[in-house]
């Protein structure tokens, strides 16, 4: 499972960035699917938990779990 991330930076462009974990406390957001990090349902979850933030931050439309 990942997480997606969609319209960063406030364009709709149909291009996604993906969480990457980087550490035990760090992460990023990648343009691949295939550097994306496999997350576990709770560790999506937990990700999910501060979508507000991320929103906010990032500029972004939308952030999702996908299988």
């Amino acid at each position: 499972m990942v997480v997606k991330m969609s319209g960063l930076y406030h364009i709709e462009d149909g291009r996604p960035a993906y969480y990457r974990k980087q550490g035990k406390h760090c992460f990023d957001f990648v343009n691949s699917r295939q550097l994306a990090s496999d997350l576990t349902e709770q560790e999506a979850d937990e990700v999910l938990e501060h979508d507000a933030y991320y929103l906010n931050m990032y500029g972004a439309s939308k952030i999702e779990k996908e299988d």
